[in-house]
């Protein structure tokens, strides 16, 4: 499923700092996505969530950690009840050839040298430059992924 909408009871981690969230188990984890996380937008009660993290917890399910600041605007804790809806994010970009495609824009050779790259690490730096919703902070990972790929040094992150 790729959106839920319902009624969920905050938990917490348990041990000194530990986390307070609600499991989302409708919502299926994405394959080959860094540490497993799955992105998505919604609310919780009436606090709009965009492009946040659901994150694995190792039986197979994601949660939604509820951080401080937003269980302050909820005034809510451990024990109360929340709505959430959530819907699976996707919209930003995600295919490689939408990046070459910039690359070959800008420099030619870099975007060759782009496709020489294993499949999984030119998904690596997709992600690593769009996960991030400034612009200004793409549009310098695109410029640092020039640099090393036209300098043969492809570890930019």
């Amino acid at each position: 499923m790729n959106e839920v909408k319902k009624k969920l009871i905050i938990q917490r981690f348990e041990g000194k700092g530990g986390w307070h969230f609600v499991d989302v188990p409708e919502i299926e984890a994405k394959k080959n996505t860094h540490f497993g996380w799955t992105t998505v937008s919604g609310s919780v009660d009436d606090i709009a969530l965009d492009k946040v993290k659901l994150m694995p917890k190792g039986d197979g399910f994601l949660f939604l950690p509820l951080n401080a600041q937003l269980r302050k605007k909820l005034k809510k804790g451990e024990g109360d009840e929340v709505l959430i809806h959530l819907y699976r994010d996707d919209a930003h970009i995600q295919n490689t050839s939408e990046l070459e495609s910039i690359l070959s824009e800008i420099s030619k050779e870099a975007q060759q040298c782009f496709v020489k790259l294993p499949k999984s690490r030119q998904k690596d730096y997709v992600q690593w430059i769009f996960d991030n919703r400034d612009e200004n902070v793409q549009v310098t990972r695109i410029n640092e992924l020039i640099d090393q790929l036209l300098t043969n040094n492809q570890s930019v992150k």
